[in-house]
């Protein structure tokens, strides 16, 4: 797993990326799979006025649907960015809400696999960021929006 904290001008961008040597085995794409999902449904509902508390429901609500429920205990989801890797992390308790134009960098991971993007949370839409054409991924449809999700990379 790479991870990637890269500062540009004092602000931060995050994203990880997972690489295998060889084939990936089923279970590792069947958990890159869930985390994927549950980090579409977390941008899809990164909007503006939405509480760290009811984005945390959707990674764990997400989790459960997926077949691991309880993974969201294991590391936390993520939260807002700018000038530090985490300005706040969604959590049961998060009563800080999403700001127009304001900087996510979600993390969700399941055991032995994580999928970690940074996007900007705009008036109508939410913007990732950090994405690569070049890198494989997965194609997940939230509210009729598709997201292309970092897969793992066969080497």
């Amino acid at each position: 797993m790479i991870v990637v904290c890269a500062r540009r001008g004092g602000l931060i961008a995050s994203l990880s990326r997972v690489v295998c040597a060889g084939s990936v085995p089923d279970e590792l794409r069947r958990r890159t799979e869930a985390t994927a999902r549950v980090h579409a449904q977390l941008v899809a509902a990164t909007n503006p006025g939405t509480t760290g508390r009811e984005l945390y429901e959707v990674a764990a609500r997400t989790y459960a649907e997926t077949g691991f429920a309880g993974e969201q205990h294991r590391h936390h989801q993520g939260g807002a960015t700018g000038y530090r890797t985490r300005d706040w992390v969604a959590h049961p308790l998060a009563v800080e809400l999403v700001q127009p134009r304001q900087a996510f960098a979600w993390n969700p991971s399941i055991t032995g696999t994580k999928v970690e993007e940074t996007c900007l949370a705009l008036a109508d839409e939410v913007e990732l960021i950090t994405t690569s054409s070049d890198w494989p991924s997965i194609q997940v449809e939230v509210a009729g929006r598709r997201y292309a999700l970092p897969d793992v990379l066969p080497l």
